[in-house]
């Protein structure tokens, strides 16, 4: 959630293992927040992709959004990013 990772961020959080996660996983930025030093973990974006034990999966980094994406001006395109990412997993069914 967006404010989620503040809080998130103050305390001691165990860091997500890739090689866990078995379940289709859209990861979505707006090229702003992904900028931000605060959005970094300890894997680069792509590598964290390439970990993921699932084949649907996908990166989209959206032009022009932040932290709030799909409230902000290019909102139309994440939410085209999620209802296509959404779709391609009816097909693949």
């Amino acid at each position: 959630s967006p404010n989620g990772i503040r809080l998130e961020n103050g305390s001691y959080v165990i860091p997500v293992e890739p090689e866990r996660i078995t379940r289709p996983t859209l990861m979505i930025y707006g090229i702003e927040a992904a900028k931000a030093d605060y959005m970094k973990g300890g894997l680069d974006r792509g590598e964290f992709l390439e970990r993921l034990a699932c084949d649907d999966k996908a990166l989209v980094i959206v032009p022009g959004g932040g932290d709030y994406g799909h409230i902000q001006n290019p909102r139309r395109l994440f939410h085209r990013a999620v209802a296509d990412f959404l779709d391609l997993g009816a097909i693949a069914r």
